[in-house]
C-alpha cells in the first residue's frame, strides 16, 4: 500500500486518482510544501491563509455599505504588502450529501426512519439539478521581512488581526480546528477538482504522515526549518528592493513557468511531503488555449489593464462572483511604496502634459491622453491630501469544465457577462499554465500575465471591489432547509458548525399560518435521520405533530387529564451533576442530585400557586427533604441506589400530598396537588409509565389545560433537559412551539428563566434549543421583553417568517434589519422566510418532498387533494381486487369444463 492508500484509503474506482503523482510535475508547482498552515513556495517565499465567510452586502443600506468598505479599508492599510482574494466556486456535492445519508441509512435500526431517508436523498437530487454550486472566500498573504522575525508568529498575527477587523465589516473569519487540514483542503481542490470530490482529508493526515516517516522526519525537519525562515527573510527582502522599478512593469518575484524539460530538476525530490498526496497524478499542458489536470480542463483569463471602468460604486467586483460552477477569481494586490510611486506619478504626468501641448485635440488619443493627465492629477491628489494608499491589481478568472466543448460554451458566457458590465476581459492562450501558477494562493503573478493584466488603483477603489459577497448558504453536512429566493440555489443549514456559529440555538417567529409548525417538523425530522436525538415539546395543536412522528418511528407522548401516559414531574431522573464525568478527564464531583431537584421543583410549584409566601417556599423545602428521605433518598448521590443497585423507587404527587397532609401548617400547600391525587388531572400523578429511549419524541401537552400549560411545558422541557445532559458527545436538539408561553405575559420570572438557562447552558451538553413564537407582543411582554431579548441574543441563528405589518417592527428591532431586508420580509408569503445565519442574511423557500408534505401539513386544499388521493388510490386496490377475483373464478370455471 503506497502512503496515498494509507492515508486516504483505498477508494473503490479511484485507482487511477490515486496513483503516486509525477514528481516533475511536483516540482514545476510554485507550492513547495504545506506546513503548520503556512504555504512555503519554491522561490522561498512564505504564505499564510483563511477563510472568509461572506455576507449579503448589497441588502444593507447606502450608509451600512459605506461603513462596510471603510472598515475594509481600514484592515487594507495594516494589512501585508502583498494579498491575494479568492473566490472559488464549487458545485454543491450532491454525492457528498448521498454518501452521508446512505452511512446514516446504514446506522439506522428502524424501518420507517429508513424510508424517510430515502425520500430524502431522492428530494435533494431532485433539487440539485447542474448549475448547483457554492462559493467560497480565501485571503492569501505573504510574510514581509519588515514583519518581524518570526515568520510563523507574524504570519498567525496577521490572521488574528484581520479577524478583528474584518468582524467590522460584518465577515467571520473561519477557525479551523487543525489549521493545516484547512489549508491543505483548499489547495488539493485548486490542484485536483475532480479527485478532491470523491476523497476526502482525514482529520489527522498530518499525523499519519509523520507516522509513517518519523524516524527520517525530525532531522530534516529541523534543518529546512532554519533553512526556510532564513530564506524567506531573504526572498522579502529581495522582493521590496525590487519593487516599482517602473510603471509599466511588474516585479514581482517568480521563477520562471514557462515550458521546461521535464525531467531538469532543481532541488532534492523529497518523497514524504504532503504535495506528494495532493498533486494531481494527470496533467496536460500542451494545449494553446486550456490546460488538463486531474481530468478536468481549465482555461484562464485576465481584466486587461486598461479594461476596468474609471468610475465604480462600492461592491463593484461583486458582479463577478457567483457566475455560475466552475467559475472563480483571483485578485492579486500589491500595495507600492508611496516614496516611490509618487514622484513617477508626477514625472508621468508632467510628460503627459508636454505631449499635449503638440497635439491637435482632432488626434484620435486626444482623450486617452487627456484622461490619462487627469487620472494623474487625481492619484496624486489623494495621495497627498486623502492619504491613500497605491495597489497594483491583477484580476485572473478561472473557468473549469468537464470536457472542453462545455469550458468552451462557459468561457464564452464570462467574456459576454464582463462586456455587459464594461469590463474587457482577454484569454491567456499559450500562458495558460503560468495563469494556473499565478491563480494558486502564493500571492505572485507571472509577470507573462502581470504585464498585461497591471492596473493601477487607490486604496478606496481596491477597498469598494469588497468581492465577499454572497445570496447562498450551502453547508453540506446540514440539512435541507430550501431554496434561495433569489439565485435558486439549494439551501442547507448546519447549526452545529462550530466553525460558523458560536452556539446551535436557533428562533423563529413568524404570524399564525406563516409556517412556524411545518418549519420545526422539517427541522426535527431531518437531523432524527442524520441519527441525532429529537425533542419536541408541543404546547398547541399537539396533534398536528403525531403523524410526522409515527411515521419515522417516533415516541407520541400525550400529557393531559385524559391521557393514560404519565411522567412523574417528582422522579430524579439524573446519575450525576458532574458535566465532565463520562470525560474521564477530571475527578467526579459527588454534587447533590437531590437539591438539585428540590430547587427545580420550587419552579413547578410557584407555577401552581402563585402566590407562595418566603414563608411557603422554606416550609416546602423542608417538606420535600422529608419526603424523599422516607424513600431512602438523602444528600448522598449513592442513595439514589437500592442494596442491589437497582433505582430506587421515586416519591409521586400523591405521596407528597399524603406527607403535607400530616401537619396543619402544610396543609394548604397540599390543596396545591390536589387535582393530581384526586381531582381530574390525577393521572399525571403517578408514576412515569414510559419508556423515553426513542430518538424522536414528541410531548404533546396542547390538551393539558389553560391553567396547566406552563407547568405541563416546563415539565416537558425539564424532562428533554435531564435527557441532554446525560451526555455530552452526542447532539440532541430540544424544540419548543409557542415558546411565549414559558417567557410571555402568562408566565412568571421563575419559568420564564428556566427557558433562558436552558438555551445559554444547552450547548455546553452538545444540544440545541429551538423556540418558536406567533406573538411577538407577548414574546416581549414579561418583564418589558427582558426574557424575549436574551433569549435571541442567544440564538445564532434566527428565521423571519410572515408577519402582520405592526408585528414586522419588532422583527426589525430585535433581528436589526436594514430597510433593504426588510423590503424583503414584506414580500413574504406563508412558507418563505428570512433565515438569519450568523451574519448572512437570505431569503429562503421552505421545500419539503411530497411525502414529507402530506404528514406535516394542516392547510385545508393539502389536506382536502390528500384525501382525494387517497380515494382514489383506495378505489384503484379496489378494482385490482375485483379484477383478480374475476380472473380466479373464470379460470375455476375452465378448470371444471375441461374435467367434464
Amino acid at each position: 500500500m503506497n502512503v496515498k492508500e494509507l492515508i486516504f484509503g483505498a477508494q473503490a474506482g479511484a485507482a487511477q486518482s490515486l496513483t503516486p503523482a509525477d514528481k516533475d510535475l511536483q516540482g514545476s508547482l510554485p507550492i513547495a510544501d504545506i506546513d503548520r498552515g503556512v504555504i512555503r513556495t519554491r522561490d522561498g517565499r512564505l504564505a499564510g491563509l483563511f477563510e472568509v465567510l461572506p455576507m449579503n452586502f448589497f441588502l444593507q443600506n447606502t450608509a451600512e455599505r459605506e461603513r462596510i468598505i471603510s472598515c475594509f479599508a481600514a484592515w487594507l492599510r495594516i494589512a501585508p504588502r502583498r494579498i491575494q482574494l479568492l473566490c472559488l466556486s464549487q458545485p454543491v456535492d450532491v454525492e457528498h450529501y448521498t454518501r452521508r445519508m446512505q452511512e446514516f441509512w446504514e446506522r439506522e435500526t428502524d424501518p420507517l426512519c429508513r424510508q424517510c431517508i430515502e425520500d430524502n436523498i431522492r428530494q435533494v437530487r431532485s433539487m440539485v439539478q447542474d448549475g448547483a454550486f457554492t462559493t467560497r472566500f480565501f485571503i492569501a498573504y505573504q510574510y514581509e521581512a519588515d514583519m518581524g522575525p518570526g515568520p510563523y508568529t507574524e504570519l498567525y498575527r496577521v490572521a488574528a488581526t484581520a479577524k478583528g477587523y474584518l468582524a467590522r465589516c460584518g465577515l467571520t473569519v473561519v477557525e479551523p480546528q487543525y489549521i493545516d487540514n484547512q489549508m491543505v483542503e483548499t489547495v488539493f481542490g485548486m490542484l485536483c477538482k475532480g479527485t478532491s470530490r470523491n476523497i476526502r482529508l482525514p482529520v489527522g493526515f498530518r499525523f499519519m504522515l509523520e507516522d509513517c516517516f518519523a524516524s527520517a522526519a525530525a532531522e530534516e525537519k529541523a534543518e529546512a526549518d532554519a533553512a526556510e525562515v532564513a530564506a524567506a527573510e531573504g526572498a522579502a527582502a529581495r522582493q521590496e528592493n525590487e519593487d516599482v522599478e517602473t510603471t509599466d512593469e511588474e516585479t514581482t518575484a517568480q521563477p520562471k513557468c514557462g515550458r521546461k524539460k521535464r525531467g531538469a530538476k532543481t532541488e532534492k525530490y523529497k518523497p514524504t511531503g504532503v504535495m506528494d498526496l495532493i498533486c494531481p497524478a494527470s496533467a496536460d499542458f500542451t494545449a494553446r488555449d486550456c490546460i488538463e489536470l486531474d481530468g478536468v480542463y481549465h482555461a484562464y483569463l485576465y481584466i486587461a489593464g486598461y479594461g476596468y471602468r474609471s468610475l465604480v460604486r462600492g461592491g463593484w467586483l461583486a458582479a463577478l462572483v457567483g457566475l455560475g460552477d466552475g467559475i472563480s477569481l483571483s485578485v492579486t494586490l500589491h500595495r507600492q511604496p508611496r516614496e516611490k510611486i509618487l514622484p513617477k506619478v508626477a514625472n508621468s504626468t508632467m510628460w503627459s502634459r508636454s505631449r499635449m501641448r503638440d497635439v491637435d485635440d482632432t488626434r484620435a488619443d486626444y482623450e486617452q491622453m487627456d484622461s490619462a493627465i487627469y487620472a494623474g492629477q487625481y492619484i496624486k491628489s489623494q495621495m497627498n491630501r486623502a492619504n491613500e494608499d497605491y495597489y497594483d491589481m491583477y484580476t485572473l478568472i478561472e473557468v473549469t469544465a468537464d470536457t472542453p466543448e462545455r469550458l468552451e460554451v462557459r468561457l464564452s458566457e464570462v467574456e459576454r457577462f464582463c462586456s455587459s458590465q464594461d469590463i474587457i476581459c482577454k484569454r491567456c492562450d499559450y500562458e495558460e499554465e503560468q495563469a494556473f501558477h499565478s491563480f494558486l494562493p502564493v500571492v505572485s503573478v507571472a509577470p507573462e500575465i502581470a504585464r498585461k493584466a497591471r492596473r493601477n488603483a487607490l486604496l478606496s477603489g481596491v477597498a469598494g471591489a469588497f468581492p465577499f459577497y454572497s445570496m447562498e448558504l450551502c453547508e453540506q453536512n446540514g440539512i435541507l432547509i430550501g431554496r434561495d429566493r433569489r439565485s435558486r440555489s439549494v439551501c442547507m443549514l448546519d447549526i452545529f458548525d462550530s466553525d460558523r456559529y458560536s452556539n446551535a440555538n436557533v428562533v423563529g417567529l413568524g404570524m399564525s399560518g406563516a409556517g412556524k409548525t411545518f418549519l420545526l417538523q422539517l427541522i426535527a425530522m431531518r437531523y432524527r435521520q442524520q441519527g441525532r436525538q429529537v425533542f419536541l415539546i408541543a404546547p398547541y395543536k399537539g396533534h398536528e405533530y403525531r403523524a410526522a412522528c409515527e411515521a419515522i418511528g417516533g415516541l407520541y407522548i400525550r400529557l393531559a387529564p385524559s391521557s393514560t401516559d404519565c411522567i412523574n414531574f417528582m422522579e430524579i431522573r439524573r446519575t450525576s451533576l458532574d458535566v465532565n464525568a463520562e470525560l474521564e478527564r477530571t475527578e467526579t464531583r459527588g454534587d447533590s442530585l437531590l437539591a438539585d431537584k428540590i430547587s427545580r421543583l420550587h419552579i413547578y410549584f410557584s407555577l401552581l400557586r402563585r402566590s407562595l409566601t418566603e414563608e411557603d417556599m422554606s416550609r416546602l423545602d423542608v417538606a420535600l427533604t422529608r419526603l424523599y428521605g422516607r424513600f431512602g433518598v438523602t444528600r448522598d448521590n449513592d442513595s439514589l441506589l437500592d442494596e442491589d443497585g437497582q433505582p430506587r423507587r421515586q416519591p409521586t404527587p400523591r405521596d407528597f400530598y399524603d406527607l403535607l397532609m400530616e401537619q396543619e401548617e402544610t396543609k394548604p400547600l397540599a390543596f396545591v396537588l390536589s387535582r393530581f391525587v384526586n381531582g381530574s388531572a390525577a393521572g399525571l400523578g403517578g408514576e412515569t409509565n414510559i419508556n423515553m429511549g426513542n430518538k424522536y419524541i414528541v410531548l404533546d401537552i396542547s390538551d393539558i389545560g389553560k391553567d396547566l400549560l406552563a407547568f405541563g411545558t416546563l415539565l416537558a422541557a425539564d424532562i428533554c433537559l435531564d435527557y441532554c445532559r446525560r451526555s455530552r458527545s452526542e447532539q440532541k436538539i430540544i424544540i419548543l412551539d409557542e415558546i411565549w408561553s414559558l417567557i410571555g405575559a402568562g408566565s412568571n420570572p421563575e419559568a420564564a428563566g428556566f427557558v433562558l438557562e436552558l438555551f445559554k447552558t444547552v450547548r455546553g451538553y452538545g444540544a440545541a434549543a429551538i423556540g418558536a413564537s406567533q406573538d411577538l407582543e407577548d414574546f416581549f411582554a414579561l418583564e418589558n421583553g427582558k426574557y424575549g431579548k436574551a433569549l435571541l441574543n442567544n440564538a445564532r441563528i434566527k428565521f423571519a417568517l410572515m408577519t402582520e405589518p405592526e408585528e414586522a417592527a419588532l422583527i426589525q428591532q430585535h433581528y436589526h434589519l436594514t430597510d433593504e431586508e426588510m423590503q424583503m420580509h414584506a414580500e413574504f408569503t406563508r412558507g418563505q422566510a428570512l433565515l438569519c445565519a450568523g451574519r448572512n442574511r437570505l431569503g429562503v423557500d421552505i421545500i419539503a418532498s411530497e411525502r414529507e408534505l402530506e404528514l406535516i401539513t394542516t392547510d385545508p386544499r393539502d389536506i382536502e387533494r390528500i384525501q382525494e388521493r387517497q380515494e382514489l388510490e383506495r378505489l384503484r386496490q379496489q378494482r385490482t381486487a375485483w379484477g383478480h377475483g374475476r380472473t380466479d373464478m373464470d379460470t375455476e370455471e375452465e378448470d371444471t369444463g375441461y374435467d367434464e
